[in-house]
């Protein structure tokens, strides 16, 4: 039926000078094949709409868009699907454009400058829808069994079984309805893409915001510390802020309690005694808040 040309890498294929994010378009190309040629090249002899489909797709070689694989539909009819229903869209008013960036058609209709008005946008310069996926010229005759509105050539459909319709792809006005041959012969053909919706700007790092958060977080971690060290130092030598303002966990002062035996005032305080003010931040999270203080243990020292 058909033979598929190698693809060294996806395509990646870039958003059209003078779109803007939110835009939608399609992408349209022809398959890297000749007239009577096998890689890139298909016969016209299926009547299942989906054969074609596949070949166009396959020909894509999983081109990609915004990081995407982008989908593919055949430019052809048969008896029982009509090109443009195949395809999708049908009067919808989004630009149709080459692989290279180059605006063929204004919308899907069949108004003038549409794709389905049987000319393409006249220029300068003049277009044609003559690029492969990769860019590369191809100027041959590409099978559509269809009539410039994209419906079906009764009679000269894909898989008519005898004469089929063809496009040129070297042709403004008759790149849809050009003439008819024996549909045994191979060609290539039309690829539409799916509707592409231009995506929005990756936001830019601000490098003196960057800084004054680095900075934030910079002196949070220095907090973080203090009680560290204040653990480490177990000076008693004044009453816990809280403690004292409480009076010793809410009950007044009372007399000095008699030093108890083996008590050892530099002893290592427990570490279930211990507590920090602030949430350590994890190594490469500058993305978070630091969280509210830490409530304070109910105890006294």
């Amino acid at each position: 039926m058909f033979g598929a040309s190698a693809q060294a890498l996806p395509v990646s294929l870039q958003t059209p000078a003078g779109l803007n994010p939110g835009d939608r378009f399609r992408f349209v190309f022809v398959t890297s094949g000749e007239v009577y040629g096998s890689s890139g090249s298909i016969d016209a002899t299926s009547t299942d709409i989906d054969t074609y489909n596949t070949f166009v797709a396959t020909e894509a070689g999983g081109a990609t868009y915004g990081n995407s694989v982008v989908s593919w539909k055949a430019i052809g009819s048969t008896a029982t699907v009509n090109a443009r229903d195949n395809v999708g869209g049908y009067g919808t008013t989004v630009g149709i454009y080459l692989v290279d960036g180059t605006r063929v058609a204004n919308d899907l209709t069949t108004n003038t400058d549409g794709f389905w008005s049987g000319s393409l946008l006249q220029g300068p310069p003049r277009t044609k829808i003559d690029l492969t996926i990769d860019g590369i010229v191809n100027n041959n005759y590409v099978w559509t069994g269809s009539i410039d509105d994209g419906t079906t050539y009764s009679g000269y459909e894909l898989g008519s079984g005898s004469y089929t319709e063809h496009g040129d792809s070297n042709s403004t006005g008759g790149f849809l309805d050009y003439d008819s041959t024996d549909g045994s012969y191979t060609m290539p053909m039309f690829g539409m893409s799916s509707e592409l919706t231009v995506p929005s700007a990756v936001p830019e790092i601000d490098p003196a915001g960057a800084s004054s958060v680095l900075a934030l977080v910079a002196g949070a971690l220095g907090l973080l510390e203090r009680p560290k060290h204040s653990a480490a130092g177990h000076s008693h030598s004044a009453p816990h802020s809280r403690g004292a303002a409480r009076g010793g966990c809410g009950r007044p002062p009372g007399p000095p309690r008699a030093p108890q035996p083996n008590y050892r005032p530099s002893a290592t305080l427990p570490p279930s005694r211990a507590f920090t003010r602030a949430r350590a931040v994890p190594a490469g999270d500058r993305g978070h808040r630091l969280g509210p203080p830490a409530a304070m243990p109910n105890e006294c020292f």
